[in-house]
């Protein structure tokens, strides 16, 4: 069980790292992500922050509660993150019943 833990840390860090050198390099960053964590207050919240790449619903919904995003989960986990320089315009969730998979 530890192995699969360090091949997602390593991940975790590599991507960190490849978003940090894109934003050096002037680019504009949406990343759509697939936490398995909370994505409101999850790990990944401070660290997008700090890359100024904002959680796309709750950037124009920031007082509705953001769906659980797995069939059986009961956290949002699923985002799409934008960075602060792109507009958002609109951003929500469709019904998990209109879902070919498990996720929204």
């Amino acid at each position: 069980m530890e192995y699969a833990y360090e091949k997602r840390a390593i991940f975790d860090l590599d991507l960190v790292h490849e978003l940090a050198q894109r934003k050096a390099a002037g680019d504009r960053l949406i990343v759509m992500l697939d936490a398995n964590a909370d994505t409101l207050t999850g790990p990944w919240t401070d660290t997008f922050a700090a890359l100024q790449i904002r959680h796309s619903f709750a950037s124009l919904h920031p007082n509705a509660a953001a769906p659980a995003t797995h069939a059986v989960g009961s956290k949002c986990i699923d985002a799409i993150y934008v960075d602060e320089a792109i507009p958002v315009k609109r951003a929500g969730y469709i019904p998990i019943e209109n879902c070919l998979g498990d996720h929204r």
